[in-house]
């Protein structure tokens, strides 16, 4: 049994690459750009949804102020200023454990920042609103004028709180710098 354990534990760590890899590979990264006005903002798509993965295996890297972050950027049409956005922060492998906790940078027309912060997440396991896997959920509004939206995360990265899954099992939960995220304007 005690084999059994141990074959399992080092089976669920190689599924997930660790915080100081994670940020070993971010610190070998190039910045994309020299300023938020040179960024690549790609239109936000007929469907409102936008979804980035934000890792070394091609997510542009940029200092926001903080140290450098992968980072995805959008352009929002003017009919979805003052929308709200809900966004889901997926975890990293096929555990719960690791995941990136959204910061998001509202901008106006001239790149100037309007909003800059983060939000409470809620845990969801796959069996709510329809998706099937497992995520920390949060929601902020665009203020006005927001022409740009940028989605990033910052240091540290650390351990954070516990949450309970299906069986009573708990689990500590750990932000890190890559991830996959999801954003849907209503």
């Amino acid at each position: 049994m005690k084999y059994l354990l141990l074959s399992l534990s080092l089976l669920l760590s190689a599924c997930v690459t660790t915080i100081a890899d994670q940020n070993n590979a971010l610190k070998q990264k190039k910045l994309c750009c020299s300023d938020i006005s040179n960024i690549s903002y790609q239109p936000l798509n007929s469907t409102k949804v936008a979804t980035f993965e934000l890792n070394e295996k091609g997510a542009p890297v940029f200092d926001f102020g903080h140290g450098k972050t992968y980072f995805g950027a959008l352009a929002i049409p003017a009919e979805l200023q003052q929308s709200n956005i809900q966004i889901k922060s997926y975890f990293n492998g096929m555990f719960i454990g690791q995941y990136m906790q959204p910061y998001l940078l509202f901008l106006d027309s001239q790149f100037n920042a309007i909003e800059q912060g983060t939000m409470d997440m809620t845990f969801y396991d796959g069996s709510f609103n329809g998706d099937s896997n497992a995520h920390m959920l949060g929601g902020k509004r665009t203020p006005q004028h927001t022409a740009y939206i940028i989605v990033y995360t910052q240091a540290p990265y650390k351990k954070g709180g516990f949450v309970t899954v299906s069986g009573g099992t708990s689990i500590q939960l750990e932000n890190a710098p890559t991830g996959k995220i999801e954003l849907t304007f209503y």
